[in-house]
């Protein structure tokens, strides 16, 4: 068991952001789920930093 508070939570919220951002952004794809697309990435890194660092998040 994680000892952080709401660990597992956090790593289900990050493997679901990397789906997303796992998708691609060419063609196709209307210009807000591009936009969608890019800030997943941007949370990804935003997710693992505070997870590396152990910062405390809060879900609810």
């Amino acid at each position: 068991m994680d000892p952080r508070p709401h660990g597992p939570q956090r790593t289900a919220i990050l493997a679901r952001l990397k789906e997303i951002a796992g998708q691609q952004q060419e063609g196709s794809i209307d210009q807000l789920r591009q936009r969608h697309i890019g800030d997943a990435r941007q949370l990804v890194a935003v997710l693992q930093l505070c997870i590396e660092e152990n910062v405390g998040l809060h879900f609810s």
